[in-house]
């Protein structure tokens, strides 16, 4: 979605239709902007509003779908320096489900506590009261309600440097909890009860055990260094049950972690979701509506672009057996956030990042686990790594938007002009093998017996009456092509000539005048049909089989 700096926390609901809902800070000439974009079930981006614009400060969001269908967001921010200017602390609009048009309300609904300037965090009480949650100069406050009369209940630390507060409502025992980090003397996630009838804790505040690790005779908090979001990750199973999520070491934070909470806000030992020697950053937790728990983070370190990696529970939260994997943007020199909201086989990701170039942008793609097998000869598994995916199936003569990973008959069509796949078939012995493909339109096949996987370019080419190639699609192109990269035994073929796969980066393009394949990384054993002759081709090589 469009991206200009600075996009920050950013706010996220669903309405009871599957659409996700997104707002946003945008940077316009006029001043600071809120923007508000619904996002579909399958992936697809709709049209922005503006939520607010032209103000001196506009700050972080979050964002609620309230009991009766619509939306409300709430944002820190400045309407404008004039004195006695009512917008000036926390403020709050409306809109209809569908996120069209926003209504504001005309004075801000709470000023203490720098409420102007912090990331806010909102739940719903039962009786669909919203309780907002930010940090003062040290600690954590909770406001219960719209009235700004109403005053802030703190939630105190002894030498308190209290950041990132989040909160979540159990929907079984209807009990609120909210978390935050402390970096302070006080280092450590932190949870507490709100008293949902007035925003005053509940009982004491609980450290979570192991959220900080010793390191030269201190205890560090790593909260502060892996959070995702500007907020502290936690999470309400519609079955029941509370958690948070964060990661744990120092100086480099090696293991992702999961707690559940005890009714008072306690938790025994985490849940280890992941552990290796790379910097585990910008942890995202979210709950589906089948109860299982989603977890994503991103991985850097080994010389490796980062990459955004995941996990997903069983139905009980308690063992996270599915992994997900995705690759940022092409030229992402850096992953800066991660948001997730949880489908019942799906997760909408949202990640802040910035590119080569110093650009910063947010960018949005769907997540699903690789646990759905391939059939080796009959079906193989597919997954959007970015961009929009579309899928026919044989006998089918339309085209549907691919959501999560989906086992696909083989002589399914797949398009990727706009996107880019992950595609896994069966390689023999239980074993399976995956490469990505994208920038093209296919068809794939894998005969039974065999672990060769073919993708056969079906785009239609114009080439004139008399040079017309095959191949479905109501917009005729004079070139068609399909860039690969991956491992295993898959074949991309074109009309004059066929490249097989040896682990590389590859493209295979069609013209009217032959089939050209170019290598980018690896090797590539190239079958010219015209000539029947083989080439083995290397990394910065070519080859065109020309038509007779």
């Amino acid at each position: 979605m469009p991206a200009q700096s600075p996009i920050s926390v950013i706010g996220l609901a669903r309405t009871g239709d599957g659409v996700l809902h997104v707002a946003w800070q945008r940077e316009l000439s006029s001043g600071g902007a809120l923007m508000h974009t619904p996002i579909g079930v399958g992936g697809s981006l709709g049209s922005s509003t503006t939520i607010v614009s032209g103000w001196s400060a506009v700050g972080d969001a979050a964002l609620v779908a309230e009991p009766g269908g619509g939306l409300r967001v709430f944002f820190s921010g400045i309407h404008s320096t004039t004195a006695g200017d009512p917008l000036f602390g926390l403020n709050t609009a409306t809109a209809p489900a569908s996120g069209a048009q926003w209504t504001l309300t005309p004075a801000s609904i709470a000023t203490a506590d720098f409420a102007y300037a912090r990331p806010p965090a909102v739940a719903l009480a039962t009786d669909g009261t919203p309780l907002e949650s930010w940090y003062s100069g040290s600690t954590v406050v909770v406001h219960r309600g719209l009235n700004p009369a109403t005053p802030d209940s703190e939630y105190p630390l002894p030498q308190a440097s209290s950041i990132q507060p989040n909160l979540a409502i159990d929907p079984q025992s209807k009990r609120m909890y909210v978390a935050w980090c402390d970096f302070g003397p006080s280092a450590g996630t932190w949870v507490a009860e709100v008293n949902t009838s007035t925003g005053a804790p509940a009982g004491p505040p609980h450290k979570l055990p192991g959220s900080t690790t010793a390191f030269q005779g201190q205890e560090h908090s790593t909260c502060n260094l892996s959070s995702s979001a500007g907020r502290t990750q936690i999470a309400a199973r519609p079955g029941g049950g509370v958690y948070v999520a964060g990661a744990a070491g120092y100086p480099t934070q090696t293991t992702v972690v999961v707690w559940r909470l005890n009714p008072d806000g306690s938790a025994g030992a985490p849940i280890t979701v992941a552990s290796s020697s790379l910097q585990h950053s910008h942890v995202a937790l979210a709950a589906g509506p089948d109860g299982r728990l989603w977890v994503a983070w991103s991985e850097e370190g080994g010389g490796a672009a980062p990459r955004i990696v995941g996990r997903r529970s069983d139905l009980n939260g308690s063992t996270f057996p599915d992994e997900l994997r995705v690759a940022p943007p092409a030229a992402t020199a850096q992953v800066n956030q991660l948001d997730l909201a949880a489908q019942a086989d799906v997760a909408d990701l949202l990640a802040r990042v910035t590119s080569s170039s110093n650009s910063v942008g947010l960018w949005h793609t769907q997540l699903a686990p690789t646990g759905v097998a391939p059939v080796p000869g009959a079906s193989v598994v597919a997954a959007t790594a970015a961009g929009t995916v579309l899928v026919r199936r044989p006998g089918s003569n339309q085209f549907l938007q691919l959501s999560g990973a989906q086992q696909l008959p083989v002589g399914s069509e797949i398009d990727t002009t706009k996107g880019r796949i992950h595609l896994t078939s069966g390689a023999g012995a239980g074993k399976t093998q995956t490469a990505d493909f994208y920038q093209g339109r296919f068809v794939v096949g894998q005969a039974k017996g065999s672990p060769l996987t073919t993708l056969r370019l079906s785009g239609k080419l114009s080439c004139g009456k008399t040079r017309n190639a095959s191949g479905a699609g109501a917009n005729p192109v004079k070139v068609r092509r399909l860039w690969g990269n991956g491992k295993g035994q898959f074949r991309t073929v074109g009309q004059f000539a066929s490249a097989t796969v040896r682990g590389t980066i590859w493209v295979i393009q069609d013209s009217c005048a032959g089939t050209l394949v170019r290598v980018s990384q690896g090797r590539v054993d190239f079958f010219d049909n015209v000539r029947k002759r083989h080439f083995l081709l290397g990394a910065g090589q070519s080859h065109f089989a020309a038509r007779r």
